[in-house]
């Protein structure tokens, strides 16, 4: 919404969405934004993807680590590439990390996808890996078709 704290919104949807690798059962995977709150929502979200401090999850001041897998990384990183193919600008790129001292570990960096079709494969699947997929709606009206049709994980 417009008069959203967007300051207090970020952080808690980048704490969601980015937090434990975005590998939790009710990590934030979608952001609906209303009326004149994209501008400052998408640039405020972004700001927070670059500026998370990835590496390995026990040392201080990381606030993501990598995901549980190779396969869960090639899945997430596949995902991304779909995005992009379906549609979806990339405003964040996560995959291909470095982490020094580590790597060869599983990580996927925060990853921004905006302006993500409502059909596409990236907008209606639950992604649960740091990555938070965008979608651009004008108005409550859309807002509310969107919200209505299925399937939407939740």
């Amino acid at each position: 919404m417009p008069d959203a704290d967007m300051e207090m919104t970020t952080k808690i949807l980048a704490d969601s969405a980015f937090g434990c690798a975005g590998q939790r059962c009710l990590a934030a995977s979608v952001a609906i934004t209303v009326g004149d709150a994209r501008p400052a929502l998408t640039e405020q979200i972004t700001a927070a993807a670059r500026n998370r401090k990835v590496g390995y999850g026990a040392d201080k001041g990381v606030e993501m680590g990598p995901v549980i897998s190779a396969e869960s990384k090639a899945r997430i990183e596949g995902l991304i590439a779909k995005g992009e193919r379906e549609g979806a600008r990339i405003v964040v790129d996560g995959r291909s990390p470095k982490v020094d001292g580590f790597e060869d570990g599983f990580f996927v960096f925060p990853t921004i996808l905006d302006h993500v079709p409502p059909d596409a494969e990236t907008a209606r699947r639950s992604h649960r890996a740091g990555q938070s997929p965008r979608l651009r709606q004008h108005g409550v009206h859309l807002h509310h078709r969107r919200v209505q049709r299925p399937p939407l994980p939740l």
